[in-house]
């Protein structure tokens, strides 16, 4: 027993032969890996409520690792930041990051006073990276919508089908017919038909092109065709418009 005794003593001596009261049971590292790779592929799709429902669990479970030299909490942490950073590369935030919360962290732990505050950090960056890439989206929406509408007043008398205005911005049809009715509130056939009625009755009033001509600018095959657009949205023949702004 004496002998026993002492060599438990001399074994508690040495800090290499005690296990860190911080570290985790090799079940529990396997349990919290299985999620790492889950969120690599939440991450993968973009998922925003999945990532950072994720990233708040890692928080929680790894913030108990006391040790900021731990290589399982390490490896975590490095595994997600390397995701993150692909991510930033890719849609092109370097900078915007930067600026909102820094990217140093991103590449050195040791910025972290402990696991709490650098999983903290990670699941910041990717809240920030999820709402610049909502606000580039809502950009390029506006872009492009805006292009559309310029093409349609610069080209009213031309082609202004869906097929061409598409081919213009290379969005695909059903989805420029989205994005510009979310924008607008108006279907992208509403927008060129008010633009092309307020543009007859300017027409109409103002110039003494005969109604053919005026037909034609505006791009209908016919003045048949025209005169029934114009009398289905004003109750009035071109001719009687035109005789009642005279009067």
């Amino acid at each position: 027993e004496g002998s026993g005794g002492a060599g438990q003593a001399a074994n508690q001596g040495k800090p290499g032969k005690r296990a860190d009261a911080g570290s985790l049971p090799e079940g529990r590292k396997q349990e919290l890996l299985q999620k790492v790779w889950k969120l690599e592929y939440w991450l993968e799709g973009m998922e925003e409520e999945n990532t950072l429902a994720l990233l708040r669990e890692l928080q929680r479970d790894l913030q108990a690792i006391r040790s900021m030299h731990d290589l399982f909490a390490l490896e975590v942490y490095c595994t997600i930041s390397s995701k993150l950073i692909g991510w930033i590369k890719r849609l092109g935030l370097q900078e915007e990051i930067a600026l909102r919360v820094g990217t140093m962290n991103l590449y050195n732990v040791s910025f972290h006073e402990n696991w709490q505050d650098a999983f903290g950090y990670l699941r910041n960056v990717a809240e920030n990276i999820f709402s610049l890439k909502k606000e580039n989206a809502e950009k390029q929406t506006e872009d492009v919508v805006n292009q559309v509408k310029k093409y349609i007043v610069e080209n009213l008398g031309g082609d202004t089908s869906l097929y061409n205005l598409a081919d213009q911005v290379h969005f695909s049809q059903e989805y420029l017919l989205r994005i510009f009715k979310k924008k607008e509130g108006v279907t992208i056939l509403q927008y060129i038909n008010d633009l092309k009625l307020s543009a007859a009755k300017q027409l109409l009033s103002e110039a003494e092109l005969p109604v053919k001509e005026i037909a034609e600018q505006l791009g209908f095959t016919s003045q048949g065709y025209f005169g029934r657009f114009f009398r289905n949205k004003t109750g009035l023949t071109p001719n009687a418009y035109r005789e009642g702004q005279r009067r």
